[in-house]
């Protein structure tokens, strides 16, 4: 009896911990006002562009790559809800390949982390490569930077 009274009163502290835990989250989401453009360039020349729009726990993404002669090689639109640690982000979305293709749920984390006033970097671990028009391998970056642009709308 007493071995399932430490182990019930163990759960308990943990799921309440679990519960503050995920409530400071949406807590700190819902006073969360953050725009901005990243990108990368990759060793041959391309560049992957993502726009993040996290307002008040809906978020949405948009990733562009673009190959070497700027020309639009994969899209992809997230969109979701976010919780939010301090510079930790996690990002619950469905995720668009294209019209044509079903879409799929996924679960991202960013550490975003500003540099300075307008100027971010974003630190994503779930990075791996692609594969270019002619076969081979391009590691993609898990860094990217911020743009300072006016317009979301145009390409940074």
């Amino acid at each position: 009896m007493n071995l399932f009274k430490v182990s019930s009163n163990i759960v308990c502290f943990l799921l309440l911990a679990l519960m503050l835990f995920i409530m400071y989250g949406f807590l700190s989401a819902s006073l969360t006002n953050f725009n901005v453009n990243f990108k990368v360039s990759d060793v041959n020349g391309g560049e992957e562009v993502l726009r993040i729009k996290f307002n008040r726990i809906k978020g949405q993404a948009t990733y562009l790559g673009y190959d070497k002669d700027e020309n639009l090689y994969d899209t992809r639109q997230f969109n979701g809800w976010f919780l939010r640690w301090s510079n930790f982000y996690v990002f619950l979305s469905w995720v668009t390949d294209s019209p044509f293709s079903p879409r799929y749920f996924k679960f991202d984390a960013y550490y975003i982390k500003q540099e300075f006033p307008g100027k971010y970097i974003l630190l994503n671990h779930q990075r791996g490569v692609r594969f270019n028009s002619d076969r081979q391998e391009v590691p993609l970056k898990g860094i990217f930077s911020s743009c300072i642009q006016p317009g979301i709308g145009s390409r940074p």
